[in-house]
């Protein structure tokens, strides 16, 4: 089974505005994110709010190839 990974994505926006997804050290092995930097601030949330993509910027995403005990744990998703 082929796998397919995405490093860089980019999100062009229709204001002009460009939204960046990195993930570092992604690979079959590097499957699971073990740290996220959104706009160069450390981010332990496993989702990204509409007005942070739309307003440009960065998510960059540290892989590692076992899941995290820390990162996406510790804050619950909205819900409505």
């Amino acid at each position: 089974m082929n796998t397919l990974f995405f490093k860089k994505t980019l999100i062009h926006q229709e204001n002009g505005k460009i939204f960046v997804i990195i993930a570092r050290n992604l690979s079959g092995k590097n499957k699971y994110i073990v740290a996220a930097l959104l706009h160069g601030i450390r981010y332990g949330k496993t989702w990204i709010m509409h007005g942070d993509i739309v307003n440009g910027g960065e998510s960059i995403l540290e892989m590692g190839a076992k899941p995290s005990v820390d990162w996406g744990t510790k804050i619950a998703p909205p819900s409505k």
